[in-house]
C-alpha cells in the first residue's frame, strides 16, 4: 500500500506540536469548547486570514526553524508579538465571557455559547499568529515559506490564491480561484463540522486510553502513535469515525485542488510540478519532517494515524496528472 501523507492541524491549525497532542475529555462542555477552537482555526485558514500550520510549525519546530534560518531572536520576537496580539481588549473580553460560563458547562445552551466564543477566540489567536509571523520573517524567509507550502501541497487541504504566489498568478486567475472557494464554501462548512465533531470524539477516546495506561496524552509522539494504532485495531467505533471523517476530507480537498489546478496555465502547471517533484532543499527537509511527525512508515508501507490528522490525499491526484498531461497537446495559454 502506498503511504499517504497527512495533514495535521493547527492547525493550525493546532498543529503537530501545538494542539496535536492536546488533552481531550469525555465531558460535553469541554468537547464543545474544543470543537469551537478547531472550527475557528480551520475557518481562518480557509479564509486566508490566519496562520496556517506551516507558519505555526516554522516557530514551534526546531527543524522548521533551521531550514528557514529563523534565529532565536526572531523566535522571541514572534512570541512577544503573538502575546501582544492576543492581549487586546476584544480578545480578553471573549475570554472573560468564557470564564463566566465555565469550561465544562452542563447546560446545552451554555455549551453552545462556549463553542461560539471558542470559535471567535481561536480566530483572533490565529490572526495574531499570522500577523506576528509576517512582521518577524525576513523577505527571503517568506519566499522559502511560499515555496515549501506549494512543494508540500499534499499537506494543505484548503488552498487559497496566496499559496500559488510562486507561480505569479494574474489578477484574473486570483479572482477565478476566489470564485471557486466561494462556490465550495457550503461544502467546506459541512466537511469542517463533520471533521471537528469526529476529531473531538477520537481525541476523547485516545485520552481515555492513555488514562487506562496511567499516562498523559502529551509528550512522546511515539506513545501517541502507539495508542492511536491500538485504537484503530481494537475499537471499531474509533476506526469507523476516523475513516469517515478522513475520506470526506480527502474527497473535498481533491475536488478543491482539481478546480484550482484547472486555473493554471501549462507553464504555471509545469513550474508547480517541478517544485513538487524536485523540491528545493529546505522544502525537502520540511517534507521529511512532516512525514516523521505524521507517523508515516515507509518501511512498513502502512500508514499510521497521527494526532488531529486529516488526510487530504496526494499532492496531485494521479488521474488528474495524466489528464493534464494529455491536454498539453492543446496549449491553453493565459487564463
Amino acid at each position: 500500500m502506498k503511504t499517504k501523507q497527512l495533514f495535521i492541524t493547527v492547525a493550525c491549525l493546532g498543529c503537530f506540536a501545538l494542539i496535536g497532542q492536546a488533552q481531550a475529555t469525555e465531558q460535553a462542555g469541554m468537547q464543545a469548547g474544543r470543537q469551537g477552537w478547531l472550527e475557528g482555526l480551520f475557518r481562518q485558514a480557509w479564509d486566508g486570514q490566519g496562520a496556517d500550520f506551516m507558519t505555526l510549525m516554522a516557530f514551534a519546530d526546531p527543524t522548521f526553524r533551521t531550514a528557514l534560518g529563523i534565529s532565536e531572536e526572531q523566535s522571541q520576537q514572534y512570541t512577544a508579538l503573538v502575546t501582544e496580539g492576543i492581549n487586546t481588549p476584544e480578545h480578553l473580553a471573549i475570554h472573560q465571557q468564557m470564564d463566566s460560563i465555565g469550561y465544562n458547562p452542563v447546560d446545552e445552551d451554555a455549551q453552545q455559547r462556549l463553542q461560539d466564543l471558542s470559535v471567535i477566540a481561536a480566530s483572533l489567536t490565529s490572526i495574531a499568529q499570522a500577523d506576528a509571523a509576517d512582521n518577524t520573517l525576513l523577505p527571503e524567509q517568506k519566499r522559502k515559506m511560499e515555496e515549501l507550502r506549494l512543494a508540500n501541497i499534499a499537506e494543505m487541504p484548503f488552498l487559497s490564491p496566496s499559496m500559488f504566489k510562486p507561480l505569479d498568478l494574474t489578477d484574473a486567475q486570483k479572482q477565478q480561484m476566489e470564485q471557486i472557494r466561494n462556490e465550495l464554501r457550503p461544502e467546506f462548512e459541512e466537511t469542517l463540522k463533520n471533521w471537528v465533531r469526529g476529531t473531538v470524539i477520537l481525541e476523547s477516546k485516545t485520552a481515555n486510553e492513555f488514562k487506562k495506561e496511567g499516562k498523559k496524552p502529551v509528550g512522546n509522539p511515539e506513545e501517541w502513535k502507539a495508542v492511536t494504532k491500538k485504537l484503530m485495531e481494537n475499537d471499531p467505533e474509533y476506526k469507523k469515525i476516523y475513516e469517515e471523517i478522513n475520506s470526506k476530507g480527502k474527497a473535498f480537498a481533491t475536488e478543491l485542488k482539481i478546480k484550482m489546478f484547472d486555473v493554471l496555465t501549462d507553464e504555471q502547471w509545469e513550474r508547480m510540478l517541478n517544485l513538487i517533484d524536485n523540491p528545493p532543499e529546505h522544502a525537502k527537509i520540511i517534507r521529511n519532517r512532516l512525514k516523521e511527525l505524521s507517523g508515516e512508515s515507509e518501511k512498513a508501507e502502512v500508514w499510521q494515524p497521527g494526532p488531529d490528522s486529516w488526510r487530504p490525499g496526494d499532492a496531485i491526484p494521479g488521474a488528474y496528472r495524466i489528464e493534464r498531461e494529455t491536454r498539453r497537446q492543446f496549449p491553453r495559454g493565459e487564463n
